[in-house]
């Protein structure tokens, strides 16, 4: 049963003793900071920037996946303070929690990027599919021609 897993979280421990939990993002997170950075997450779900790097290429992105994940969205201004090394040891621990399987992830995301498209008209989502051919290629007329 669900219930007998038990949390799936990932403790992060501060220098001065204390520590803060953060989990995987689930589909309303990322729902949440699809809003905000949608051009954002679409690379680093297409792979032109890597979880490792997300702090120098999309520093806003990084403090809000931290923030979400630690359940606190409204404390971002609390995650830029951290130090480079906290953050992306944050991330790392979020993006294991969130990310089993890449390859399924990455068609969930998609699947979550259209329907955000078709219902909310978040504009500017910049995601390809990878597994599918495009709709206008190799299309004939109904004529034939």
């Amino acid at each position: 049963m669900l219930e007998d897993i038990g949390e799936l979280k990932s403790e992060i421990k501060l220098p001065n003793g204390k520590s803060f939990d953060v989990w995987g993002l689930s589909l309303e997170d990322l729902v949440v900071l699809l809003k905000d950075h949608s051009k954002e997450l679409g690379k680093l779900f297409n792979g032109e920037v890597d979880i490792n790097t997300v702090t120098a290429e999309a520093p806003e992105l990084a403090y809000s996946i931290i923030a979400v994940a630690a359940k606190e969205p409204d404390n971002v201004d609390y995650v830029r303070k951290l130090g480079a090394g906290l953050q992306a040891e944050a991330l790392e621990a979020i993006w294991d929690l969130t990310i089993p399987n890449e390859e399924a992830l990455g068609k969930l995301v998609n699947r979550l990027i259209a329907a955000s498209q078709k219902y909310q008209g978040l504009p500017g989502l910049d995601i390809k599919p990878k597994d599918k051919p495009t709709k206008n290629a190799s299309k004939t007329g109904e004529n034939g021609d």
